[in-house]
């Protein structure tokens, strides 16, 4: 039996006679043939050299596309130091940190990377990381939950993704989940009942909108219900902050600080809170204290996981973090330092940009005239029904799907005068 091949034939076998099917092509038969691809056509092996050349050859003619889209991935610019650092070999290699006494270096930088994030929200207190924005944001819905109610409030302007996932978890820990328009206060008062403890808002929301929660956070708190946001940290540079608009929890999408988009992962968040819910803070707080010589040092001060503390009072199993992203986004935000509300600022500026250029085409609409930072959303209001992303592809352009005609489309910092110009033009071009 080969190593990679678990199963033998005798366990094929009995697999198929226990779903009385006769052979491994039944369990697809109900798939169109011309889809199932028989042959993969491999080459023999190759010696290494001729390997390389073989592999150059298929790439040359590649060309990365200038991207006009973000939804939770955006296109940043990653210093050369980011990777250049994290990428040694006692960082990319490093186990996670059960034993503070010999991961002093870990533990360091993730007690960096806390207060990083603590000082953009500023909330008091941050974990080690997290792995994305939407189970993130689950387990804050988790942090928020009293045992005397059982209703989450979520905007609809929350993405769809990370309502699949609150709905998710909601289910297996038989929490209600009621979406609400944000916009509309008076429903949103009126949804408020004995059975609420959490709000759920985002910041910008999917459409690229942003919405000061403040007025929210005083209509929630005199009902003794919690304000959880998802925020992309990269506005947090230039404009309000969770704290200032009364959030109790924030989930932070930190890909934008140091993590390439990657083809959409591995990605980065952590949550921060104030001291009401620092115990239920899933996952590890790496903490700062002196040696028995006096010496600063680190350690695991907090962890809320089953194998570390009795069962019951465990609030998370969540096994280990992004240690490792999270060191891209603290060597990007020790990098960059103040600058980050210069690059924050440059994404307005180019998303305005790209706004003000197509509106005056004549092709677009904005039916929700909002504020936004570095997404915003256009109705296509053209006669000619065609195919934008098809089309733009092909011309060195990713451009966003349309949903009823509608568009998400992103410029961070990295989009230039002359791409924006390009982009637009080729759209005014398709439209004739």
């Amino acid at each position: 039996m080969h190593k990679y091949l678990p199963q033998t034939d005798e366990d094929i076998k009995k697999m198929l006679s226990l779903l009385h099917l006769d052979s491994l092509d039944e369990l697809y038969s109900h798939i169109e043939p011309s889809l199932i691809q028989r042959s993969l056509n491999f080459h023999e092996p190759l010696e290494e050299y001729d390997l390389l050349n073989y592999v150059k050859n298929k790439v040359k003619n590649d060309k990365s596309l200038i991207t006009f889209v973000g939804k939770g991935c955006y296109d940043h610019y990653v210093p050369v130091v980011v990777d250049s650092l994290s990428e040694r070999q006692e960082f990319l290699t490093a186990y996670t940190p059960y034993q503070p006494e010999v991961s002093q270096g870990t533990l360091s930088y993730i007690f960096e990377f806390q207060t990083f994030a603590s000082k953009l929200t500023e909330l008091e207190f941050a974990n080690a990381s997290m792995y994305d924005i939407d189970t993130a944001l689950a387990e804050s819905m988790f942090m928020a939950l009293t045992e005397d109610k059982n209703t989450v409030l979520i905007s609809k302007y929350v993405s769809e993704r990370t309502i699949s996932t609150l709905k998710t978890y909601a289910h297996f820990r038989n929490i209600n989940v009621e979406i609400i328009n944000e916009d509309d206060i008076l429903d949103l008062e009126s949804r408020i009942n004995d059975s609420v403890f959490a709000f759920i808002g985002s910041y910008p929301n999917y459409l690229g909108h942003l919405t000061d929660f403040t007025e929210i956070s005083k209509i929630l708190h005199a009902k003794n219900v919690s304000l959880i946001l998802g925020v992309n940290a990269m506005v947090l540079g230039l404009l309000k902050t969770p704290n200032e608009m009364g959030a109790d929890i924030c989930a932070l999408n930190l890909q934008p600080f140091g993590c390439s988009m990657s083809f959409g992962g591995p990605h980065l968040s952590c949550i921060c809170t104030t001291s009401k819910f620092l115990r239920k803070l899933p996952g590890r707080i790496v903490g700062k204290t002196v040696d028995r010589d006096n010496n600063p040092c680190y350690v695991l001060t907090l962890q809320a996981r089953e194998q570390h503390i009795r069962r019951e009072k465990a609030t998370s199993n969540i096994c280990s973090n992004q240690s490792l992203m999270a060191l891209k986004a603290t060597i990007y935000l020790a990098t960059v330092g103040n600058n980050l509300k210069n690059i924050a600022l440059a994404n307005t500026i180019q998303a305005s940009r790209l706004y003000d250029s197509l509106l005056k085409t004549g092709l677009f609409f904005d039916q929700y005239k909002k504020p936004f930072f570095n997404e915003f959303t256009l109705k296509y209001i053209g006669s000619k029904n065609i195919d934008y992303k098809k089309y733009l592809t092909k011309n060195g352009f990713l451009m966003p799907s349309s949903i009823n005609k509608q568009f998400t489309f992103c410029a961070t910092e990295k989009r230039t005068n002359e791409e924006i110009k390009d982009f637009v033009e080729l759209v005014i071009k398709y439209a004739l």
